[in-house]
């Protein structure tokens, strides 16, 4: 029975201690690192250190853990994770901020020591550790138990360039930054007919090509790849060499729509019609289709864009509502479908003889600059349906009515020859 009550006895003495003697951690600044805090500590059981710190900058940070190894732990982890945020103002770039470092300690080493690179940011770092219970038939030696902990952390900041890539037209002017811990830095172009960057990181694009900005900062070489552009020609240019490609090839037209502001460039169309249906269904259906590549000033811009317009007449002793909806391309393995504007619409009832007439024009946009990804994988693809033998389009009204037939050879190979200039204005745009 006094064993008993002594063991109590204990058990209440290892609770106190554990309240009073955990958790007292004290931060201490040091010199010599870019940040550093020493959090430390005294306890006979169970601990926690949850502290909260701030990284100006990008950081290469040190953790290190002290513990005596003689104490034998159930568990020792530590935890890195964002300080909590304002989910009001900050749920958009919630998940941008995240980051989590979570890591179990081993018993045997001591000191505990790991190097991680954080963002810049908010953080809390979290350890926790509790020993395994104690014998109490060993109860004079309780007070043994208690021991100290400590943790470090220290961190050297790393410079980052505001821009790691930078595409720039022919004369531009950008200025690169470096962003971490105030040191001097020399700037370098490894190409100085492309690109020229000054002693306050101004880099001005020459010519047309890359190269790479070097920034060195201490031990640290900071690089950006430098793209430069052609200066896009004026739309009086670009104009004048669509006119002069009609020209010089027969099958094109070039047409003025309005005088310094949009013009285009037509391939020969293709047009037929189906008077089939007249006796079985009532009605007789007329299509023509013309690519063209239109260019449009719009403000001290020029846009680009290849585009098939399509053209569909109606006469029927039924009701026709025509409308522009869809284009579809296809060939024996290939299809596209691209959706249609529509610039025209008229629907009429001829009295005097009782016919029903519908007319539709519109236009289906097949690629559009600058050039996207997405523009140049379908305009790639319409290139190589134009080269195969069964190419058919079919435009489609929006009632449901459609028409369709095949392209000729001698179109397809025209069309191929409209696509090809596209893409060499493409480059100079």
């Amino acid at each position: 029975m006094k064993k008993a009550k002594r063991c109590l006895v204990i058990v209440l003495i290892m609770a106190i201690s554990c309240l009073f003697l955990v958790n007292d951690a004290v931060p201490a600044e040091a010199a010599g690192a870019d940040f550093n805090r020493k959090y430390s500590g005294e306890s006979s059981g169970y601990f926690s250190i949850d502290e909260d710190f701030k990284l100006n900058y990008k950081c290469k940070l040190k953790i290190r853990m002290d513990f005596p190894k003689s104490v034998d732990f159930n568990e020792l982890a530590i935890t890195i994770d964002r300080s909590e945020y304002d989910y009001e103002e900050d749920e958009e770039d919630y998940g941008d901020q995240e980051f989590i470092f979570d890591e179990e300690i081993s018993m045997e080493d001591s000191p505990y020591i790991k190097t991680i690179t954080l963002p810049a940011g908010e953080y809390t770092i979290d350890v926790e550790g509790d020993f395994d219970e104690y014998d109490y038939d060993d109860e004079y030696d309780y007070g043994d138990q208690s021991y100290k902990y400590s943790l470090t952390l220290t961190g050297e900041y790393i410079p980052e360039l505001s821009n790691k890539t930078l595409t720039l037209e022919e004369g531009q002017t950008k200025t690169l930054k470096v962003k971490g811990p105030k040191k001097s830095v020399t700037w370098k172009s490894s190409n100085k007919k492309i690109a020229t960057v000054s002693n306050k990181g101004a880099v001005k694009a020459k010519k047309a090509g890359t190269a790479t900005i070097t920034a060195k900062c201490g031990k640290n070489s900071l690089k950006c790849k430098v793209t430069v552009k052609k200066k896009p020609l004026p739309y009086s240019q670009m104009a004048k060499k669509l006119k002069t490609f009609a020209r010089k090839n027969k099958n094109f037209t070039f047409k003025t729509i309005n005088a310094g502001k949009e013009c285009r460039l037509y391939a020969r169309g293709v047009a037929g019609s189906d008077t089939s249906q007249v006796d079985s269904q009532g009605f007789s259906m007329g299509l023509s289709i013309d690519p063209y590549i239109q260019l449009v000033k719009k403000g001290k811009k020029t846009e680009l864009r290849l585009r098939i317009e399509g053209h569909i007449i109606e006469y029927s002793i039924n009701p026709t509502r025509l409308s522009c909806s869809k284009l579809k391309a296809t060939t024996s393995n290939r299809r596209m479908n691209y959706t249609m504007k529509q610039t025209y619409g008229r629907n009429t009832y001829n009295y005097s003889n009782g016919i029903y007439s519908g007319e539709i024009k519109g236009y289906a946009t097949l690629s559009t600059s600058p050039k996207a990804k997405a523009n140049a994988s379908g305009l790639r693809k319409f290139n190589t349906m134009l080269g195969q033998k069964s190419l058919v389009i079919r435009m489609t009204s929006g009632d449901g009515a459609y028409y369709q037939f095949g392209i000729p050879t001698k179109a397809r190979s025209v069309w191929k020859k409209l696509v090809k200039e596209y893409n060499t204005l493409l480059k100079e745009y």
